[in-house]
C-alpha cells in the first residue's frame, strides 16, 4: 500500500457509525485504510431523533431527559468506535456527535474536515422494514455524496 505523507495529500477518511454490525465493518476497514495512507480518521455519529428501545430504557432507569439519554448511548457507540478503530492503528481517531439527517450529516461532517472518503456499512440498526419505506443512509449517500463512498458489506 502507498503511504502518504500527511493529510493535506489524500484527505482525512470519515466513516459513520450508528453501532450496528455493518458500521463495526465499516469502522475496521476505514481505521485499515487510514493507516495504510498515513492520513486522519474521523469517526462521525449522526442523532437523528427516532430513540431506540435502550435509549427509552436509560431515560427511565435514570430519570434523564430523552436527549440526555440520546448523547449518553450516541456517545457510548462513539466510545465504542474509536476503541475499535485504535486497534487497527495508525492516527488517534477523532469523533463527532451531530444531529439530524444521518446522511445529510455524514456529507456536512465530510466537508467540514476536508474528507476524501466516506464508508459506511451497507446496513445499519434500522433494519430493512425501515429502509423499504424511508431508504437507507447508504442508498442515500451513494446519490448525494461528492467525495468517495465506500459501502462496507
Amino acid at each position: 500500500m502507498r503511504t502518504l505523507e500527511n493529510d493535506h495529500e489524500w484527505g482525512p477518511i470519515l466513516v459513520g457509525t450508528d453501532g450496528s454490525d455493518g458500521a463495526c465493518r465499516a469502522i475496521y476497514a476505514a481505521a485499515g485504510l487510514a493507516a495504510d495512507l498515513g492520513t486522519g480518521l474521523w469517526i462521525v455519529h449522526v442523532i437523528d431523533g427516532t430513540s431506540s428501545t435502550a435509549v427509552t430504557q436509560f431515560k427511565h432507569a435514570e430519570k434523564a431527559s430523552i436527549g440526555d439519554a440520546t448523547e449518553a448511548a450516541a456517545s457510548d457507540i462513539l466510545l465504542e468506535a474509536a476503541r475499535r478503530a485504535e486497534s487497527i492503528g495508525g492516527k488517534k481517531p477523532r469523533t463527532v456527535l451531530r444531529w439530524g439527517a444521518s446522511a445529510k450529516g455524514l456529507v456536512a461532517a465530510a466537508g467540514e474536515v476536508g474528507a476524501k472518503a466516506i464508508l459506511v456499512g451497507r446496513r445499519g440498526v434500522g433494519g430493512r422494514l425501515a429502509q423499504a419505506f424511508i431508504g437507507s443512509v447508504s442508498q442515500k449517500l451513494a446519490g448525494n455524496s461528492p467525495d468517495n463512498l465506500v459501502i462496507v458489506p
